[in-house]
């Protein structure tokens, strides 16, 4: 009292204390800014929380930057001085796992505000042999988007792109990217 302290601020000045360090201030960022949303959308699930997300303008200040390890380099570059926290993405077997095969030819649709994941999907779906005249690769932020989507077999979409189908409308089995590796280590703070 002598110093002009008043109990409640000992007190909570104490809390703070016992209770540890702050979290650490998060951010997603990628030069796919949609991928960023993504990335921000995933990490909210865990978090319970979603972070901010950027392109490469515009990062919070102070953030740990969430990005993906395949990304992390030129974010590196943009933000020389920012704390990066990698993210591994799922391995492709992970990312088809319990989907099977349509026995006949049918329509597949896939989601995605991103255009990087949307070219990942195009070249995976190729891939697994499915002719390009039966995938729909759909961008929400495009008018008339879901015209069509009725007519496929299968329909995915990314966590952000899947709140955008209409509610009355067909539901989209919903990809996620990250790794559960990856999801589990953000509840671990980052050491400096």
């Amino acid at each position: 009292r002598l110093h002009g302290f008043r109990p409640e601020d000992l007190h909570a000045a104490l809390g703070r204390l016992l209770a540890g360090p702050a979290a650490e201030a998060l951010a997603a960022a990628d030069p796919d800014p949609e991928l960023a949303r993504i990335l921000a959308a995933e990490a909210g699930e865990v978090l319970g929380a979603e972070p901010p997300w950027c392109g490469l303008e515009g990062a919070p200040p102070e953030a740990v930057l969430l990005v993906t390890e395949g990304n992390a380099g030129a974010v590196a570059a943009r933000w020389p001085e920012a704390r990066l926290r990698p993210l591994r993405l799922r391995a492709l077997p992970d990312l088809v796992a319990g989907i099977s095969r349509p026995r006949e030819p049918a329509l597949i649709g896939l989601a995605s505000r991103s255009a990087q994941v949307r070219q990942w999907a195009g070249a995976l779906l190729a891939a697994l042999g499915f002719p390009p005249d039966q995938v729909l690769l759909r961008d929400p932020a495009v008018a008339g988007w879901a015209e069509g989507l009725r007519a496929c077999g299968i329909l995915a979409a990314d966590v952000v792109a899947a709140r955008e189908f209409p509610p009355e409308g067909p539901r989209p089995l919903v990809f996620r990217i990250v790794a559960p590796e990856s999801l589990a280590a953000l509840r671990r703070p980052v050491t400096p």
